[in-house]
């Protein structure tokens, strides 16, 4: 049942905890640069783009947080989240 992980696969288990830790105490600064370092690991995770745009929209960075989370949306158009989402971007 267990197989050996490899370093890429640790790498993001320990940056997807500290991401939950960072996010139930709202430390949004510290959320963003778990991201940024996720996106490296995981290029083509459009969830994490997603959280990032997530980050940057509780950091004030409107243009970064719209940039992210249309790339998700457009994506992943009929997300469960997409409604929501889409209700929070600027006409």
């Amino acid at each position: 049942y267990l197989h050996a992980a490899h370093p890429r696969e640790i790498l993001v288990r320990m940056l997807r905890n500290l991401k939950a830790l960072f996010l139930e105490h709202m430390r949004w600064q510290r959320v963003l640069g778990v991201q940024q370092r996720l996106l490296l690991l995981l290029p083509d995770e459009v969830t994490e783009r997603r959280d990032r745009g997530l980050a940057y929209a509780n950091l004030e960075c409107p243009q970064a947080a719209l940039e992210d989370l249309e790339a998700y949306l457009a994506e992943r158009p009929y997300a469960p989240d997409a409604e929501l989402l889409r209700s929070k971007l600027p006409e």
